[in-house]
């Protein structure tokens, strides 16, 4: 489900103005200015997505003034090379790069990155009798800038080949064009089971979390690192785990004790791995950032991709103001190395970042820092550098 905040504009002329930014050397520029047409919030949303949403909202109106006004400081430039293949044939390539203040208050006022999305639609004014010239993007997600450049902190940026030469001059005086844009605001999907007791499923959970809580016929164990047990049912963990299915018909030590020590767990967390496990509650780690993480380690040292999957839309979708230091940290050293979670590692990184530049950082991380200056100095020399150099 997402929400799309959608502007027209006829007659957005491109100029020649050159701007070096990163790898490309853009040669023409355009200054979009767009009237704005918002979208309500939908029936059977969360009131957190509600809440969002608005201000979101609030954030771009302020910008635009208004569904008849233009929005401030929405720039594109636009690099275009024509190439001829070995076979002869011509193509031309387009990469252009979008800027604005607009993408800086959305980052820096609602802490949002990935699920804002920018979506372009521009045809080019040309003679009647040329083909018309459209360039169609798909969603793109938000980029940060290098902190060296002037450019704005956020941007967009995107290709497109077409199978001739590129067919409109962009001369001094400018070229018309119409230009529909687009963002787009898909919140992540809210984790945990949606019970309806239509289908039954109230009726289940409600069974399920009868089961675990009295320790029905139980015929295992979990023990947390502190040795806190928790009685419980392979017939509940294996389908959920490949990792204690693959125990269960083995001859693994765990199994013939039918017991397991969960390694970097708390009490709290496998209490909560376990509610996941029967009735798919993820009700606790929302009042915890260290929980969240703790629970995604559970999820990924014993293969439970879908508590994996819950726990990673929780934590992309909470704000920076919700994380504790601490929690970002550890978040930051258990996914700097997992394959597929790239975002929660930016994530992490712009938390710490936001926190660094409210003064938060100094005064109540020392200790985090101590602690992985002496486990893993090389990775905390990487954060610091990602944290103050870039």
């Amino acid at each position: 489900m997402s929400h799309r905040f959608v502007a027209h504009q006829q007659g957005s002329a491109f100029f020649m103005q050159p701007l070096d930014f990163g790898d490309i050397a853009y040669d023409y520029f355009c200054r979009l200015g767009c009237s704005a047409n918002f979208w309500p919030a939908r029936d059977g949303e969360t009131e957190e997505t509600k809440s969002y949403f608005n201000e979101l909202k609030q954030v771009i109106g302020s910008r635009w003034g208004g569904s008849n006004s233009q929005v401030e400081g929405f720039y594109m430039y636009l690099k275009i090379l024509n190439v001829t293949s070995d076979d002869g044939s011509a193509s031309s390539k387009l990469f252009g790069s979008v800027h604005g203040k607009l993408f800086k208050d959305i980052y820096e006022e609602l802490e949002l990155l990935e699920p804002v999305q920018l979506k372009l639609e521009i045809v080019f004014g040309v003679p009647l009798d040329t083909k018309v010239i459209k360039i169609s993007t798909q969603e793109m997600n938000m980029s940060m800038a290098p902190k060296d450049t002037h450019m704005a902190a956020t941007y967009y940026t995107f290709e497109q080949t077409f199978p001739a030469p590129w067919p409109v001059t962009i001369c001094d005086s400018g070229v018309d064009c119409f230009l529909k844009s687009e963002l787009i605001y898909s919140p992540y999907p809210q984790p945990g089971l949606q019970l309806s007791p239509s289908n039954g499923s109230l009726q289940i959970a409600v069974m399920t979390k009868t089961i675990l809580e009295t320790g029905l016929h139980s015929d295992f164990t979990l023990i947390s690192e502190n040795g806190d047990r928790f009685p419980c049912h392979k017939v509940f963990l294996a389908p959920s785990s490949q990792f204690f299915a693959t125990m269960f018909k083995t001859d693994m030590m765990e199994s013939h004790m039918s017991e397991c020590r969960l390694d970097g767990s708390t009490q709290e967390g496998v209490s909560a791995l376990l509610k996941f496990v029967y009735y798919q509650d993820v009700q606790e780690p929302l009042t915890s950032s260290g929980l969240c993480v703790e629970l995604l380690h559970l999820a990924l040292m014993y293969d439970i991709p879908t508590l994996a999957h819950c726990v990673r839309n929780t934590m992309l979708s909470k704000r920076n103001s919700w994380w504790d230091i601490g929690g970002a940290v550890s978040l930051y050293f258990r996914v700097r190395l997992e394959n597929g979670y790239a975002n929660l590692k930016d994530k992490a990184i712009q938390i710490l970042k936001t926190k660094r530049a409210r003064g938060e950082i100094m005064s109540n991380a020392n200790s985090h820092f101590e602690d992985l200056c002496v486990s893993d100095p090389n990775a905390l020399k990487e954060l610091m550098q990602l944290m103050f150099c870039s």
